[in-house]
């Protein structure tokens, strides 16, 4: 019969996305009653039968259409304890039928694919009998787990968890998207109204300050500074940051009336981290000077901007402008960043991106070349919340800076160096993590010995299993460590949510 664990593993995930984890644990631990035959001196023709449990279950559905009670939980417990002679059913002689049948049955199924001149699958099922052994049980006739059952119960238990924890966050964030107020209307009637935050804290073009870092970017940088001035911002907002540029970048800038610095440093980063000591407005809107990124769409991130800290703007428009290598890294770099830091976001290497000056200014700035996007949007996301939005990306004009592999390499490691700094934990169980492989390798190397050679390795086995029970406890510890931060964040973003009500109110 399976072992225990497994019995517990798969009522529990069925139940999770149902009822939810926690009447999904009641389920699950129903699942396992039909195994205390043992303890109680009852046969199993009794307790791993589906005929007494279905009697059980008619009485209980009476009960409870009768007397009322929590229907869900108490169909997840009766369909809970039903899957256990069911599961047996394929693992051992189980008297699923008694007394209607006096036999025990088991099913064998076995699905083998047979490649040759052709792929041939092929399906068997065989159903056997044998008389049921009327003698009492002194003991479970399965363990507790086994090492594949571990990992199969493990992934059962995990995934259905991960599924509820996104769904709970898409829903708190669409419930963060109004507010509830409740006013009076002259007839003395209350009324209900639902004020989306974003149309609450739209931000203006005078709070931003629109920054723009330069290096060698003459044959461009008059007509992104020329698109500002014609959407109506002021040279006044307009900072350029240049990067002791070898042409006539200063000049092209000057000669519009904006505002130029010389940064401090060398590289990306050192401009930003200049800027955002010049930077007094609420907000900066950074953005490359090479053409590249569209400014129209500065305004749909300042009517979005309300209650976050950081809108970046994906690059999902004009795609083709992006060489694959460059969009292939970013795609793993953003979903590394989304795993460590529980974003969703869609581009977090975008050049283009509106964020608080008072959030960036929490940035340690530890951070070199291009992977500032990734520190200021680990910081922004640690005090607040940070979304994004589709804007259009443009050819650039002038020769490319970024390399693929050597800077996409770097802005990897930038995330998890700064993950060390916002979530330690995380990455020393990560790397905790990483005793499965060598473990999982040495089990399979014994496990082989032990069946096709006849060799039996006992340190080795104990060696193997220690291994691997250290990588798969620092795997879940890894993955708590994820639920604890994002707690925090949602905590954090709530109570900056709170402040910011209170503050409308005054």
């Amino acid at each position: 019969m399976p072992e225990l664990l497994l019995h517990f593993a798969i009522p529990y995930a069925i139940a999770t996305p149902i009822t939810g984890p926690r009447n999904a644990l009641i389920i699950g631990l129903a699942a396992l009653i039909p195994d205390l035959d043992a303890l109680l001196y009852i046969h199993r023709s009794i307790t791993h039968s589906i005929i007494p449990i279905l009697i059980i279950t008619i009485t209980a559905i009476i009960l409870t259409q009768k007397y009322g009670g929590p229907k869900p939980l108490i169909y997840g417990i009766i369909l809970g304890v039903m899957s256990h002679p069911i599961l047996d059913l394929f693992q051992s002689y189980t008297p699923i039928l008694y007394p209607l049948m006096k036999n025990s049955y088991k099913i064998t199924t076995e699905g083998i694919i047979t490649i040759g001149t052709a792929i041939k699958p092929e399906l068997n099922l065989d159903i056997t009998t044998m008389p049921t052994p009327f003698t009492s049980f002194t003991q479970l006739d399965a363990p507790i787990f086994t090492s594949q059952g571990l990992i199969i119960s493990l992934i059962l238990i995990i995934i259905p968890l991960t599924i509820q924890q996104i769904n709970k966050g898409k829903q708190s964030t669409a419930l963060n998207k109004v507010e509830k107020t409740i006013s009076i209307d002259p007839k003395g009637n209350h009324i209900l109204q639902l004020i989306p935050i974003d149309e609450q804290e739209k931000v203006h073009k005078e709070d931003i300050t629109i920054v723009i870092p330069t290096l060698n970017e003459e044959k461009a940088i008059g007509k992104v500074i020329d698109e500002l001035l014609e959407l109506g911002y002021s040279s006044n907002q307009i900072l350029v940051v240049d990067g002791k540029s070898q042409d006539d970048t200063v000049a092209e800038a000057l000669k519009r009336g904006v505002k130029v610095v010389l940064q401090e440093g060398k590289g990306k980063a050192d401009a930003i981290l200049t800027a955002i000591k010049i930077v007094d407005t609420d907000y900066m809107l950074v953005m490359d000077g090479d053409y590249t990124y569209d400014p129209s769409y500065i305004e749909k991130m300042m009517n979005k901007a309300g209650k976050y800290n950081q809108i970046i703007g994906a690059r999902l428009i004009g795609r083709e402008n992006i060489p694959r290598l460059h969009r292939f890294g970013n795609w793993i770099i953003t979903k590394l960043f989304n795993l460590i830091f529980g974003g969703n976001l869609r581009d977090i290497c975008s050049g283009m991106y509106l964020v608080k000056t008072e959030a960036a200014k929490e940035i340690i700035g530890r951070s070199h070349g291009f992977s500032i996007e990734a520190e200021i949007a680990a910081a922004a996301s640690t005090t607040g919340e940070i979304t994004d939005i589709p804007i259009n990306y443009r050819k650039r004009i002038g020769d490319k800076k970024i390399s693929s592999i050597k800077d996409g390499v770097k802005i990897a490691w930038s995330i998890i160096t700064l993950s060390w700094t916002y979530n330690p934990l995380f990455i020393l169980f990560a790397l905790g993590s990483l005793a499965l492989i060598p473990g999982l390798g040495l089990m399979a190397y014994v496990g082989w010995e032990l069946i096709f050679r006849g060799v039996k390795h006992y340190v080795l086995g104990i060696i193997s299993l220690i291994v691997t029970s250290l990588g798969i406890i620092s795997f879940l510890f890894a993955i708590l460590t994820l639920y604890l931060k994002r707690m925090e964040t949602r905590l954090n973003r709530s109570y900056q949510e709170l402040l910011r009500y209170m503050n409308r109110k005054k």
